[in-house]
């Protein structure tokens, strides 16, 4: 049916029968994530990977999934590599999945916080970095540090230690992404 269909997507809906995202644009398209409202099969540029089927063979050939990037991006850069091969992800009409998006299971409120945040921001940073795209972000996480220094001490003295937890984070993503990914003479 889809001869150029590397990947295949159900339409996503939640425990109360909404849609749910279930792909969507590329971040750098600026374009948001929303779910999509359709009438029949689209093509999308990324699958929401809670639920998808693909042609073994073409994974295979395209690398898989990246293995830098963890849980928020590497949809986005599997979809990003499908395009640029001219192949396409189809989100599929008549096949639902019920999907409960943004759950994460770690019931320790600071762990959940830290989590999302930190691997939010260093999967963003991969992600951009695989296609040189990262120094815009990069430099703007770099103005923001100090700010979120302050901003963790204050909140942990006035008794928000979730908030503290959260800017500590992007401040640990940042750190962990520099050391990893750039030499002291590209940045």
């Amino acid at each position: 049916l889809y001869p150029d269909c590397v990947i295949t997507t159900p339409t996503m809906i939640n425990e109360n029968n909404e849609l749910t995202p279930s792909g969507g644009a590329l971040m750098e398209k600026n374009l948001g994530y929303e779910a999509l409202k359709l009438e029949g099969d689209v093509c999308v540029d990324f699958p929401m990977p809670a639920a998808i089927l693909f042609r073994r063979k073409e994974m295979i050939n395209l690398g898989l999934f990246d293995e830098d990037l963890f849980i928020f991006f590497p949809d986005c850069e599997i979809g990003r590599r499908i395009q640029k091969n001219k192949k396409s992800t189809i989100q599929i009409f008549d096949s639902i999945a019920v999907h409960t998006m943004g759950t994460l299971k770690i019931k320790n409120k600071y762990k959940n916080i830290f989590f999302r945040n930190y691997y939010f921001t260093l999967d963003g940073l991969i992600y951009n970095f695989k296609e040189n795209l990262h120094l815009p972000h990069l430099r703007k996480l770099k103005k923001k540090i100090p700010n979120y220094i302050i901003k963790s001490i204050l909140n942990f003295l006035i008794m928000k230690p979730g908030k503290s937890v959260k800017f500590i984070s992007m401040i640990l993503a940042y750190y962990k992404f520099k050391k990893k990914y750039l030499n002291k003479k590209s940045f």
